[in-house]
This record gives structure tokens, sequence and C-alpha cells, in this order.
């Protein structure tokens, strides 16, 4: 059950312990982009996203890792960030491309989402430190999310079943609608 559990939750990008994952050992921020960063249908990173990911880069690379085209990922990263594309998650290969792009091994990431069933699941797989966010805007998502945010409750109900400590500590306020 732990593989499908995050290590930490956070409501957002911006409340995460930085300062905690760097007293870990992580270098590595691996950064989802749709719905952890900005939704689905806004085009570009916001000042706001943008000056805090420069300001991380001060301490951490920093990697945005999506499944979606590298289209609209080079729209929405522009020049500002490494980014990633098409990272087939939650399987291996996009986070082992990244892991080469970053010249970081497993035990330095920190991959930062709001899926369970990609990111968390993903990272899991990998051996990296995983933290979940709330989506900015769940409304945004389209059909193959929507499709993943049903398979997650599934199992958000299974987790809170099984280890209902585990799921109050790391997912009691996890609010993916």
């Amino acid at each position: 059950m732990n593989k499908k559990v995050p290590n930490e939750f956070y409501p957002n990008i911006y409340n995460i312990n930085y300062q905690n994952l760097k007293d870990k050992g992580i270098t590595t921020l691996f950064f989802d982009l749709d719905n952890t960063l900005i939704p689905y249908d806004v085009a570009l990173l916001t000042d706001e996203v943008v000056n805090h990911l420069k300001e991380l880069e001060k301490d951490f690379k920093v990697l945005i890792i999506t499944n979606n085209k590298n289209r609209r990922t080079k729209l929405a990263v522009g020049n500002n960030f490494l980014f990633l594309a098409n990272a087939k998650k939650p399987f291996k290969c996009g986070f082992k491309k990244g892991l080469n792009l970053t010249n970081s091994t497993p035990n330095e990431v920190a991959s930062i989402g709001d899926q369970l069933m990609t990111d968390v699941i993903g990272a899991k797989k990998m051996g990296f430190y995983s933290i979940l966010v709330n989506p900015v805007d769940p409304k945004s998502e389209g059909i193959p999310t929507k499709i993943n945010r049903f398979r997650e409750r599934c199992l958000l109900k299974r987790i809170k079943r099984r280890d209902p400590k585990l799921y109050k500590e790391r997912l009691d306020q996890f609010e993916p609608r």
C-alpha cells in the first residue's frame, strides 16, 4: 500500500517545506505541469509560478515533467525551465530521461504532482521522494485525467479502509474533485 501513498501531502506547491527536503538530501525537484503548476486550460506559467520556481533553482535543480505534448509544454514553460514532455508517467522511461537531463540519482529527487495514478505511483516506482498536492483547477481536466480520477477515488477508498492511520496522515486533505 505504501507504494501508492505519497511521502507527504501539501495543499499546493507554495506550502511545501523545501528546507526539509534539502535537509533530507534532495537536490532535484520534478514538477508535474498540468494542474500542479497551472490548470490544463491555461497556456503559460503564471508569473507567481515562474518566480517561485526561479527561487527554488537557487537550491535545487528543477525539471518540469509532464505527460502532455511537447508543443503545449514548450509554450507553457518557454525558456524558463528545463522540461520533459511525453513522459508516459507512471512508467519509468520518462523519469529515467529526467534523471539523465538533471544528472541526478533517484535518492536525490522529490517528485511533486497532483495525481496518485501517474505522479505518485511513478515516483514511487523510481524510488523518488513523492509529494502530492491538490490540483489547482479540477474543472479544467480532460477525459483521460477524469478516468484517472475515478481510479484514484477507488484507490483512496481502499487505502482508507486498509490503513486509516496512513490515510489520515497523508491523504485526508487531498481534494482531487
